[in-house]
């Protein structure tokens, strides 16, 4: 998979990311992009349990434990994530979002 800028997700997937973390169920389609785009291009995958991903503690003791770079959902997610875990955004040259949890 090549990092087509058309492509936002597996463009910083392949251009960014070094440690994607999976959170979708593996029923959903979506997860297939979520584990394949990295492992495809040589980064690794962390794997949330169903505990980590609905307890936001957990979660963020899993970012920080596995250096979890890229983190790929539905907005609705990310959106729970940013509401529940207490983080600022920064901004670099390249002018993409990184997170920094406090």
């Amino acid at each position: 998979m090549d990092a087509n800028p058309k492509n936002h997700e597996t463009a910083y997937l392949v251009n960014y990311g070094k440690t994607a973390l999976a959170v979708a169920s593996i029923s959903f389609d979506f997860s297939l992009m979520e584990m394949h785009v990295p492992l495809c291009n040589g980064r690794s995958v962390c794997i949330a349990t169903e505990e980590e991903i609905y307890n936001p503690l957990l979660l963020l003791k899993l970012i920080e434990e596995n250096h979890v770079d890229a983190i790929l959902g539905t907005p609705s997610f990310i959106f729970w994530i940013i509401q529940r875990i207490p983080c600022t955004a920064s901004f670099e040259r390249e002018s993409r979002p990184v997170w920094k949890f406090d």
